[in-house]
């Protein structure tokens, strides 16, 4: 078993007038040969945008692009025709395909947005761009709620990507034994605490602390205090 910690504090970070972006993987300016991605997972960016501010338009293709409002409401605008706003609780997947070009930005004047983008390569390159959005409000509860599957999955009601990958998010209590199975035992496992911590066997996971783990099995954690945790599952090549 392949077992890596990543805490917060050893993240790449890029601070703009307009942005702070932390990086969980190699990604612009920020190189760092020992986090290349992990399997498929290419890109982790947690980012901060400040108001009257954001990603203006530009290309992307042949990537699985997602992106989760945390705090506040994204605009978003792309070469489809696609217009709108994504608030926290709502998730937008991008299928990149053979290109799209898009505009993601913060036009409130008073608050930030927060978000993670996630990218994760798709199984075959070209094809239509698509896109979709959707709104997981029930996250309230305490139950291992489903994000994102593979597009030949049979939960037609859940976004799909064009990767044999799952995205899924949990709040949980104090006290509370966590058990993760993964949909698939030859992915691999990476687990980012979103807020409050956990303890995985002798480690214990703050904010932004993550974990990978590759073969998966079964995930088991306990939870320290009040806490909410995102799992991505990808195939490792």
């Amino acid at each position: 078993m392949n077992l890596n910690i990543h805490k917060a504090d050893g993240r790449g970070h890029v601070r703009l007038h307009w942005l702070n972006s932390f990086h969980s993987f190699s990604f612009g300016s920020y190189y760092n040969p020992k986090k290349m991605g992990f399997g498929t997972l290419r890109v982790i960016n947690h980012d901060v945008i400040a108001p009257n501010s954001g990603f203006g338009m530009h290309p992307h293709a042949n990537m699985e692009i997602i992106t989760i409002v945390l705090q506040g409401t994204l605009s978003h605008t792309d070469s489809l025709g696609n217009t709108g706003t994504i608030t926290a609780g709502e998730v937008q997947v991008m299928s990149a395909g053979r290109g799209i070009f898009h505009a993601e930005e913060n036009l409130s004047s008073t608050e930030e947005v927060e978000l993670l983008q996630i990218w994760i390569t798709p199984k075959n390159i070209g094809g239509s761009p698509l896109y979709n959005q959707q709104s997981y409000s029930n996250t309230e509860d305490n139950n291992w709620k489903l994000l994102v599957s593979p597009e030949d999955s049979s939960q037609k009601e859940i976004l799909q990507i064009r990767q044999n990958a799952y995205i899924t998010r949990k709040k949980s209590m104090r006290g509370e034994d966590v058990c993760y199975t993964p949909h698939n035992i030859q992915n691999g496992i990476y687990l980012l605490v979103l807020s409050g911590s956990i303890r995985f066997a002798d480690h214990i996971l703050s904010c932004f602390d993550a974990l990978s783990i590759f073969p998966s099995g079964s995930l088991d954690f306990f939870v320290d205090t009040d806490a909410e945790v995102i799992v991505f599952e990808v195939p490792m090549q």
